[in-house]
């Protein structure tokens, strides 16, 4: 047909990989929020507060700490949420944008 590979990538095979490659970052950016097992298993969120994630913070709030403030740990909970589900909305129509 005349394209480069270039054009051929860019016009055929990325717009075919777009729906598959949301749903990969999507994915990998919630499980990126969400780890909790490698930074406490190595440091416990040390040395300080150095690996601190926020799913480690809500676990030290709610169940780690003598004071239990499972009130703090949910609100965290539900700030997580509320931030994934705006980042996978605008993901979503980014890639709605750009399939137009």
């Amino acid at each position: 047909d005349g394209a480069t590979d270039w054009q051929a990538f860019r016009q055929i095979t990325l717009p075919l990989l777009a729906p598959t490659m949301l749903v990969v970052i999507v994915l990998a950016l919630i499980r990126a929020v969400q780890v909790f097992d490698i930074p406490f298993a190595f440091t416990r969120g040390g040395p300080g507060t150095a690996t601190l994630t926020l799913v480690q913070y809500i676990y030290d709030i709610g169940f780690a700490s003598p004071a239990r403030r499972f009130g703090i740990a949910s609100a965290a909970s539900l700030v997580m949420a509320v931030f994934l589900v705006v980042v996978t909305l605008i993901q979503l129509r980014l890639n709605r944008e750009d399939s137009v």
